[in-house]
């Protein structure tokens, strides 16, 4: 039977072997060879007198090997972009290798996600063409949209030649006038089709909306026509007209038929034809007389 005096002796020793045993293994594992994934971004130089009309990713997911050790601490923010020059590209399909990628030392990319991209040009162009403005909403109830302008008028595009030749105008990003009464102005950015046309200039236009009352009209029946000037005895035929207001709602409503006077022109003589004229309006309310013309009878 071992003496527990030896068995303390030996303690330590087996403690000793121990931690080398997990420091080699540590040592070994550090040199093993790993694979992870990295996402790495991909820059493209375009060429002047051309615009790509594909999407080529923008991003690639790279596949790269080496020691664990060494993996366990990338940091794919520390990767420089993948450049891709395609000044001189023609249309067709270009492939990614593991050459574009610049990894820190004892690292390798073995595969590249996506491994080619298609790649089609067309010829970049120029065009000017109108601005519409778009409005959102209504105006307050009695009012309406007299008029929208846009400053300046036109803009000038580039970009795809033959996405320009199809664009005969661009329109704005709308200009909201919900309950509005009065008239609106706002500097708003323009709406362009999904495609590859940029704005040049401006970048912003300034949109006005003038909203006015609302136009309406209100007939008034069997309106009395008394002149001042005629004769006692004298008749006018027929001697009651119907008269139709024209005007904004707001000013038409409130209009009193006994503050409407009916004249005559003429001031005729003798008998014959008169026309008749409204009188007492406010401003901004127009009138007409149904039947616009009478006849009178009995002047002396």
């Amino acid at each position: 039977m071992a003496s527990p005096v030896v068995e303390s002796k030996e303690l330590p020793l087996k403690l000793v072997s121990l931690l080398i045993a997990v420091g080699l293994f540590l040592i070994v594992r550090s040199d093993k060879d790993a694979v992870t994934a990295v996402s790495v971004k991909v820059v493209y130089t375009l060429p002047k007198d051309k615009v790509l009309i594909s999407d080529p990713p923008l991003e690639l997911r790279v596949s790269v090997r080496g020691p664990w050790t060494r993996l366990s601490h990338l940091d794919a923010r520390d990767i420089d972009p993948i450049r891709v020059d395609l000044t001189r590209a023609q249309a067709g399909v270009i492939n990614f290798d593991e050459g574009m990628v610049r990894l820190p030392p004892g690292i390798r990319a073995v595969s590249m996600t996506p491994a080619e991209a298609r790649l089609d040009f067309d010829l970049r162009g120029k065009r000017e063409v109108p601005i519409v403005a778009r409005v959102d909403g209504t105006p307050a109830e009695g009012f309406r949209v007299a008029r929208v302008t846009v400053k300046p008028e036109r803009a000038r595009l580039e970009g795809a030649a033959r996405e320009l030749d199809l664009l005969t105008r661009v329109a704005t990003r709308p200009l909201k006038i919900d309950g509005t009464r009065g008239t609106i102005r706002g500097d708003v950015l323009f709406e362009l089709p999904a495609g590859h046309i940029e704005v040049l200039d401006p970048q912003r236009v300034s949109v006005e909306v003038q909203v006015v009352p609302a136009l309406g009209e209100r007939v008034l029946d069997a309106l009395p026509i008394k002149p001042a000037w005629l004769d006692r005895g004298a008749a006018v035929d027929p001697p009651v007209v119907k008269v139709v207001l024209h005007g904004p709602v707001e000013s038409i409503e409130p209009i009193s038929p006994s503050k409407i006077t009916l004249e005559l022109s003429p001031k005729s003589r003798g008998s014959g034809t008169a026309t008749v004229l409204v009188r007492g309006l406010p401003d901004g309310v127009t009138a007409e007389a149904r039947p616009s013309t009478v006849q009178v009878r009995g002047v002396r």
